[in-house]
């Protein structure tokens, strides 16, 4: 038990840290101060880069998820398939999916920089015009890419990367069907490969690298276009769709009233403080230091995992007279993945909805995929962050209230449905502003090219593999 302490303590300390040190950098400087703009861009490179480090917690919190659903005598393999697969996506990263995914952004967020990023596919502009962009087209081995600023960004977001990969992952590694078959391993790091070289850098490309999605409010009038702050759809979701997938090739357990045992609960409960604390940093890198909107989303990031952890203990108290673990991890989880969507957009009254009810779906959809699905998945990741992550999207376009994200995606820089000012606005704006009824159909949108994108992408990946009779092992080998 003692490892489990000082996991507890390490992941309270980081989260201390972030609470005490990232109130105090927001804000906008002094007036008179003189703050050297060159100092202000080395010390913004410096946060991405230190964020882009404690967001690897992601990664190790949906470790010890899929070591905690393993067996406990797969564990450490479990482990070392999370490692190894996260490992071998970096290769697929590096080669390709940074490219894919930002080599048509044309600049680096908050850093600025990245001019040689300029090249975006756009294979539709002769029949619908500009802004249905499908990938990025330069950047690929990083060549010609030696900006400091570049480099940065590209370490932060190849760890966004490996926290999405690392969700299939660990639903893979903890996954054991009849008999003692289990996953091969060869078959993990080569979807792992491709997830990080081709699917999840599509995705991003649209979301976040000036891709077709985040000009919907250019092309066709939807609100700001998509928008996904820090990744309830681009990150987590994402994962969960594979996962999803993964788990609907690989089939059913036996027993339809049996649902798949819920793992240990130290394990759980270090790997959900794991992924507060990386989802924290995660959100935060997204930041300059000067944004005065890094508190509120602090606060509202809190308010909606704290508020999703206590949804799911409500739940089984009321149902089952007792506290679960288990269900009150995947609710935090739920509760998470549903504010990285919206962060800085809602109130904190705003955000504990959010995180109530995606605390809701999780306990939900955990029946459906234990007992009606007959899914086995040993770590909750799908029905968390699946459900929570595609609610998340949704918010937005319902609970923005317009006060932040003026400009977003170049939509309304100055005026926005005649309010100066006013940012991205979902049904229910503050005062002062207009509804913006369209932002919820760029949301739809996002959340169809995700199902297609990675669950089509997934499913069909792994029923080839499947049928090829690489994807698990046969009974006589286990």
């Amino acid at each position: 038990m003692r490892r489990y302490g000082i996991m507890a303590g390490i992941g309270l300390g980081l989260l201390a840290t972030l609470l005490m040190v990232s109130p105090a950098l927001a804000g906008d400087p002094p007036p008179g101060t003189g703050i050297d703009p060159e100092l202000l861009a080395h010390l913004n490179r410096t946060w991405l880069l230190l964020m882009g480090i404690v967001t690897l917690l992601l990664t190790w919190g949906h470790l010890a998820l899929g070591v905690a659903g393993a067996p406990s005598q797969e564990r450490g393999r479990a482990a070392g398939l999370v490692l190894g697969a996260t490992l071998v996506a970096v290769l697929g990263y590096f080669a390709t999916g940074f490219a894919l995914e930002y080599g048509g952004i044309g600049s680096i967020p908050v850093l600025g920089g990245g001019e040689a990023l300029q090249a975006e596919w756009f294979p539709l502009h002769r029949f619908w015009g500009e802004g249905w962009g499908i990938a990025g087209t330069t950047g690929f081995l990083l060549r010609d890419l030696d900006e400091p600023n570049v480099l940065a960004f590209f370490f932060f977001q190849l760890t966004l990367m490996l926290a999405t990969v690392s969700i299939p992952v660990a639903v893979l590694a903890a996954w054991t069907g009849d008999r003692g078959r289990r996953v091969r391993n060869g078959a993990a790091l080569l979807l792992a490969l491709l997830w990080g070289a081709f699917v999840f850098p599509l995705l991003g490309n649209w979301a976040w690298g000036r891709g077709w999605l985040s000009q919907l409010g250019h092309t066709l009038g939807a609100g700001h276009g998509y928008v996904d702050f820090a990744g309830s759809g681009v990150i987590v979701g994402a994962g969960a769709l594979a996962a999803f997938a993964l788990l609907a090739t690989l089939g059913t357990h036996a027993d339809p009233d049996e649902a798949p045992p819920r793992g240990d609960e130290s394990w759980l409960a270090a790997g959900g403080l794991m992924v507060l604390v990386g989802g924290l940093a995660l959100t935060l890198g997204h930041f300059a230091l000067t944004d005065a909107r890094m508190s509120l989303t602090l606060v509202n990031i809190l308010a909606a995992a704290l508020s999703g952890g206590a949804a799911g203990f409500v739940y089984m108290g009321f149902t089952a007279r007792r506290l679960d673990v288990a269900l009150g991890v995947r609710g935090l989880l739920a509760g998470l993945a549903a504010i990285l969507a919206s962060g800085p957009f809602v109130t904190p009254a705003a955000a504990m909805l959010i995180g109530l009810v995606a605390g809701a779906l999780a306990c939900l959809g955990t029946f459906v995929v234990d007992r009606m699905l007959r899914l086995p998945d040993r770590t909750g990741l799908v029905a968390a962050y699946g459900l929570g992550g595609l609610w998340g999207l949704l918010a937005v376009g319902l609970l923005a209230d317009g006060t932040h994200g003026a400009g977003w995606n170049g939509v309304g820089p100055q005026v926005y449905l005649g309010a100066g000012g006013q940012g991205i606005t979902g049904l229910f704006p503050a005062e002062g502003f207009a509804g913006d009824p369209a932002q919820i159909n760029a949301q739809l949108a996002g959340v169809v090219a995700a199902v297609v994108v990675v669950f089509v992408g997934s499913l069909l990946l792994a029923r080839l593999l499947n049928r090829l009779g690489w994807l698990r092992t046969p009974p006589d080998e286990e």
